[in-house]
């Protein structure tokens, strides 16, 4: 895994880790927002063996958590019998919202005839 492999070149054991998820735009770039989140380099390594990888993918139209998404025209919408599947919705999103998902990429069976 990458973030890993990330988080072992620029931390070591016993160190904690400061993280922001979050930005504000201003004057056209994006800036840090909030105080961020502190976890121990241990946390964060157990948790990148503990879960998949997650994003936050732009919704071409309205997704509830749950649903199977797939990618059309670079957004994230509701996947349909047959279409490949790129993940698993972990919240709501309304059309041009972020919706988080759970990535997990897998071809979704036709419809029964």
């Amino acid at each position: 895994m990458e973030l890993k492999e990330y988080l072992r070149t620029l931390f070591r054991p016993g160190d904690t880790v400061n993280f922001v998820v979050s930005s504000f735009e201003k004057n056209g770039k994006f800036l840090p927002s909030g105080k961020g989140a502190n976890k121990s380099f241990e946390e964060l390594i157990k948790a990148c063996d503990t879960y998949e990888d997650i994003g936050y993918i732009l919704a071409g139209g309205t997704i509830k958590k749950g649903e199977e998404v797939t990618a059309t025209a670079g957004k994230a919408t509701k996947a349909a019998d047959g279409n490949y599947v790129i993940g698993v919705a972990l919240s709501n999103a309304a059309e041009n919202d972020y919706v988080r998902v759970q990535i997990s990429k897998y071809q979704k069976n036709p419809a029964a005839k």
